[in-house]
């Protein structure tokens, strides 16, 4: 009896680490997901921010979905040893944390650091051109109306 009983535990602890595990595979999938939707909407404002005058604005509203199953998360921009990067982190979960490298040069964009959160409907990414060939970069939380 006690063995069955031990077997029945062990089977059950092992279940939970597999179960735990493939949900942290799925959600990982699902923040790679939204990270590549809001890599290719900071693409399109880069795009945009090309035919801008020196002193010229371009302000580009972010898509970004309010959930994923992990929950609400950040949003992080910043550059690092010559390279962009995306980071998507969940707020009550930050061990599941998902970096992707963009295809924007730090030379020629300057990447304020900064974070936005999903659930905010006025998220932005500002870019600033402020010299021949010279960008300013960052995400920004316009505060506003639902």
């Amino acid at each position: 009896m006690v063995s069955l009983l031990s077997i029945f535990l062990l089977t059950s602890y092992y279940s939970g680490i597999l179960a735990a595990s493939y949900k942290a595979d799925i959600s990982a999938a699902d923040l790679r997901g939204v990270a590549s939707l809001i890599s290719s909407q900071l693409l399109e404002a880069v795009n945009h921010a090309y035919g801008l005058n020196v002193g010229g604005i371009v302000m580009f509203r972010l898509n970004i979905p309010d959930n994923c199953p992990l929950g609400p998360y950040s949003i992080t921009i910043s550059s690092n040893n010559g390279a962009v990067t995306l980071t998507i982190k969940p707020t009550f979960q930050p061990t599941t944390t998902v970096t992707l490298k963009l295809p924007i040069s730090p030379y020629v964009f300057n990447i304020i650091e900064s974070t936005v959160y999903s659930g905010a409907k006025w998220n932005y990414v500002r870019i600033v051109r402020i010299g021949s060939s010279n960008f300013t970069l960052e995400l920004v939380y316009v505060g506003g109306g639902g």
